[in-house]
């Protein structure tokens, strides 16, 4: 019985092909170094920017091999991580960014801080609008028991239902909002919560585009009109030790570039 040939080794290959196969291994091998030995870099926020931080962050992961952590939620949940662990603050607000600022003094590096992208109020209706809502003046004209507001007051929205009534300086409105508001939430986690699991208690969510962009089957939207559409910002600051990392510094550098403003432009912000 004859033998089978043995397989073709790498030596035995043609000139060209052998040379074909070095250089994909050589190109390959930094990204795959990088993916072996790169630390996480690890972001914390509040809930409203972190669908478009993680879309950024896995754009960044597949373009650079290095992963992106994104912990988000109210600030109470990750505060005691923040010291040990932080490359990055991320804000739903420039004020809330002031805040961290205050609050992570000693571990933040304020010569980073980037205000990264923008987006409006708007309110977030029952599906398909059944009380065919058109828009601020119209849900302030309706009876209270037909424009039943929940809004929130913290988590980028603090003072946020009284700056867009009163935009306009008529105290009138602004009566008329306060009373058709039903609940202010502490954070925008809890009122999701209760516009989901209370469908008759609430007929407008007063908040963020990006809450319905990312979850569209629980709401759709009402533009609020001009002049009392309300845009808060979201921004950047690395910690110290984030600073000092050079992938840390091309993360955030890859936030504010084209990848990073598409990421975000898919939730609704603009920059």
């Amino acid at each position: 019985m004859s033998e089978r040939p043995a397989p073709a080794s790498a030596s035995l290959l043609p000139s060209a092909s052998r040379r074909a196969l070095l250089s994909a291994l050589l190109l390959a091998a930094p990204a795959l170094a990088r993916a072996q030995t790169a630390a996480p870099i690890r972001c914390f926020g509040p809930g409203g920017p972190a669908p478009a931080m993680r879309a950024a962050a896995e754009a960044f992961r597949q373009a650079h091999g290095v992963p992106v952590e994104v912990v988000a939620g109210p600030t109470p949940q990750w505060a005691g991580r923040v010291a040990e662990e932080a490359d990055l603050l991320f804000s739903g607000a420039e004020y809330m960014m002031d805040e961290f600022l205050d609050r992570f003094g000693e571990v933040l590096d304020p010569s980073t801080r980037r205000i990264l992208y923008l987006r409006p109020s708007v309110l977030l209706v029952r599906p398909g609008n059944p009380r065919a809502y058109t828009g601020l003046r119209d849900l302030l004209s309706r009876p209270p028991q037909e424009a039943r507001i929940l809004a929130t007051g913290g988590a980028g929205q603090i003072a946020l239902y009284e700056d867009i009534a009163g935009r306009t300086g008529d105290i009138s409105l602004l009566r008329a909002m306060r009373e058709r508001i039903v609940r202010i939430a502490p954070n925008t986690g809890a009122a999701q919560q209760e516009w989901r699991s209370r469908p008759d208690a609430y007929d407008v969510w007063l908040v963020w585009n990006h809450w319905q962009i990312a979850a569209p089957e629980h709401a759709s939207i009402v533009e609020i009109e001009e002049p009392f559409r309300i845009w808060r910002a979201a921004g950047s600051v690395l910690s110290r030790r984030g600073a000092a990392r050079a992938e840390v510094r091309r993360f955030d550098a890859f936030l504010a570039g084209p990848e990073g403003r598409a990421a975000f432009e898919r939730f609704g912000w603009r920059g």
